[in-house]
């Protein structure tokens, strides 16, 4: 079976799984706690936070907990190229509150247009958000690429899949050019995959 079919059936599996998953709220309060243990989030100064969407878990307590603490809070913004509808690139915006975001592409709350574009670099800590992910750092999103081409342009920053313990598999299709994150965060536990910090 070739890997595009292998990973697209494998999706939809995940994202079934995910859509069944009960007491999301609380789930995703105890994420954010646990995330708030590391050393990797203590020390970052910028946090990039992706806005849920669906049956993602909810990043609301981290930027809420992040703009407190007065740290730089940006979300992710999709650029359309050309104009043309589902072709475009991601940038993250600083918000300073949630006064700042307004519904986007895909119904998803994004930074207003007049937010100013921040890059990620070592003092930043980046929550990606996926289908389904391994202990070790391996994820799978959605299909689109675009956590895959911003990764790759920030490597200096560090990255973490963003998650319920129930994505979490012993094994995702992937390919040998896909990258790992630095460490997987659930409602159970922090899993180091790539970071030594933590």
């Amino acid at each position: 079976m070739m890997i595009e079919e292998e990973k697209r059936l494998f999706r939809k599996s995940a994202l079934k799984k995910r859509a069944e998953i009960t007491n999301r709220e609380e789930k995703s309060a105890q994420i954010a706690k646990n995330l708030f243990d590391t050393k990797a989030y203590k020390n970052a100064s910028m946090i990039f936070a992706y806005m849920a969407y669906r049956s993602e878990a909810d990043t609301m307590p981290v930027i809420e907990h992040a703009l407190a603490e007065q740290k730089c809070v940006a979300v992710p913004r999709v650029v359309l190229l050309d104009g043309e509808q589902g072709s475009g690139k991601m940038v993250f915006c600083r918000i300073m509150s949630l006064d700042d975001c307004v519904k986007g592409t895909y119904g998803i709350l994004e930074p207003k247009k007049d937010c100013q574009v921040v890059r990620a670099d070592e003092n930043s800590l980046i929550l990606v958000p996926g289908c389904a992910f391994t202990r070790d750092g391996l994820r799978m999103g959605y299909g689109g690429g675009y956590y895959d081409r911003y990764l790759q342009m920030y490597k200096e920053a560090v990255t973490v899949g963003y998650a319920f313990e129930e994505q979490l598999f012993d094994a995702i299709p992937s390919e040998a050019h896909d990258r790992r994150l630095n460490f997987v965060v659930t409602q159970k536990e922090c899993y180091e995959a790539e970071y030594s910090r933590m």
